[in-house]
């Protein structure tokens, strides 16, 4: 029993010495207690109690830290001294308590675990859940913008409240114009968030243009769709005069928009029909050719025997609206004046016909029986349009150009022209002089006019006065022509 008293205060006395203890140390004599029996089981009872109590080692150490754990550490007499449980986040309240909120500052206030403010980046949007739950999508956090982005890291994106407006000028505002009372919305377009102008549905709408509106108008709808102040640009043709049909079965009217506003259609109506073809520069048949086999009238001149030629019932006059080209034989219209030979030829045979020769304008004009005027033997001097003819029937005697077949009289105007020949043939006693196809010298080239003009008296009047000619290029305000043909029109 002694031996094993020795054994364990031997080891008990290591235990402290390695422990930082100091303690008294003595020695055995001679190996042996001096200890009777009962101090030695004395000694032992309460080192075998002490040992039971405490087998994690002595409950101080002179000089080692305390900690806090309800002891005293350090052998100071004190426990736990140096932990504040009000305030320390490490033990709140109690030892070992830590306060820990995620991603937040964690307090302790009052011996109670209080959250702090979050740590950068980090936003508490959940009164529920303990620290801070949310991270900020853009960090440092900036004023929200139009963009499908929390910027300011308030949990709530482009709430209009906080968003910055538009940029100036986004959006198109003309007067005048679908686009007048636009204003600018943050929405979603085809997958990107951002300002966009709210236009109406007439505006010509395109995604991948910044301000919303297409480059040029799509429609043709009588709508500014570009709101650029100009409607239907797209079609320049719009409001342009337009035609139906041909010639005389032209009817017309304005280029507008079609139904399905993709293009422009006339609006004119639907052509009427077409008429006989005269000689007037349109196309009165409406078959496409103008004044096809219609150059006017032609009345028939035999001399009584086999020989017959046809002649124009008329002067010549232009075709209506023509300045030049081929001669028309109509009633009613202004005589080819200032015309030369050469041009008097050339629009006989534009016409298909040629220039009368002046036997073949003679008997034309006074007939089988040679009279002297194209209406009879004696000259009335008002029944051809000649010196002695007042147009106005006034006082003063005037002299002027007369359209074709004009009836003629001051005293009593018949109902139609007195000035007409056996064969039909008007105005050949004069109005004009006219030129034919007889040539009267080579060098110069000259050819014989006839029949009188609105400046003449009797004598130059008759179907037989020849005392006129001139040179292929010679013209005058008085001077016309007509056109014989040798074959039936």
């Amino acid at each position: 029993m002694k031996r094993l008293v020795r054994e364990f205060l031997s080891r008990f006395f290591l235990v402290v010495l390695f422990s930082g203890c100091e303690i008294e140390t003595f020695e055995m004599p001679g190996g042996e207690s001096d200890l009777s029996d009962a101090e030695t089981a004395s000694r032992e009872e309460d080192a075998a109690v002490a040992f039971e109590r405490d087998d994690s080692g002595p409950e101080c150490i002179l000089g080692s830290l305390e900690r806090c754990n309800q002891r005293d550490d350090n052998c100071d007499g004190l426990t736990d001294e140096g932990f504040d449980l009000s305030s320390d986040p490490r033990h709140c309240g109690k030892c070992d308590n830590g306060c820990r909120f995620e991603n937040a500052e964690s307090l302790c206030e009052q011996g109670e675990c209080r959250q702090g403010s979050c740590f950068p980046g980090f936003a508490d949007l959940s009164a529920e859940t303990p620290g801070c739950e949310y991270r900020c999508p853009v960090f440092p956090p900036q004023g929200e913008q139009c963009n499908g982005i929390d910027d300011d890291c308030d949990g709530k994106v482009d709430e209009p409240e906080d968003l910055a407006g538009p940029r100036a000028g986004l959006c198109k505002v003309t007067e005048g114009t679908p686009c007048e009372n636009t204003v600018a919305i943050c929405t979603s377009r085809e997958g990107t968030t951002t300002w966009y102008c709210d236009y109406p549905e007439e505006v010509d709408f395109d995604p991948t243009v910044p301000n919303g509106i297409a480059g040029e108008e799509s429609r043709c709808d009588g709508v500014d769709e570009d709101c650029d102040g100009v409607v239907d640009e797209t079609y320049p043709m719009i409001g342009v005069a337009c035609t139906l049909g041909i010639g005389a079965c032209t009817s017309r009217g304005v280029f507008v928009c079609n139904e399905t506003m993709d293009d422009v259609v006339c609006d004119a109506s639907e052509p009427i029909s077409g008429s006989s073809e005269v000689c007037n520069g349109v196309d009165d048949d409406c078959d496409g050719e103008i004044d096809e086999d219609g150059f006017g009238e032609m009345v028939e001149v035999s001399d009584g025997e086999e020989d017959s030629f046809w002649i124009d019932r008329y002067e010549a006059s232009r075709p209506k609206g023509q300045s030049n080209g081929y001669a028309c034989s109509v009633a009613g219209a202004m005589p080819w004046v200032n015309v030369s030979w050469l041009e008097a030829s050339a629009a006989c045979e534009a016409a298909s016909k040629r220039l009368c020769t002046e036997q073949e304008w003679e008997l034309a004009c006074a007939g089988l029986a040679g009279n002297p005027y194209p209406y009879g033997e004696s000259f009335d001097p008002e029944a051809c349009n000649g010196v002695t003819y007042d147009p106005d029937c006034k006082d003063e005697d005037d002299d002027a150009l007369q359209p074709t077949a004009t009836a003629c009289g001051c005293s009593a105007p018949p109902s139609e022209s007195l000035c007409v020949s056996d064969f039909g043939a008007y105005d050949m006693s004069g109005n004009v002089k006219e030129w034919t196809g007889t040539l009267v010298s080579e060098d110069p080239e000259t050819y014989r006019i006839r029949g009188g003009s609105l400046y003449e008296d009797a004598p130059g009047l008759t179907c037989q006065f020849d005392f006129l000619l001139g040179e292929v290029d010679f013209f005058f305000d008085n001077l016309g022509f007509r056109c014989c043909s040798d074959e039936e029109p």
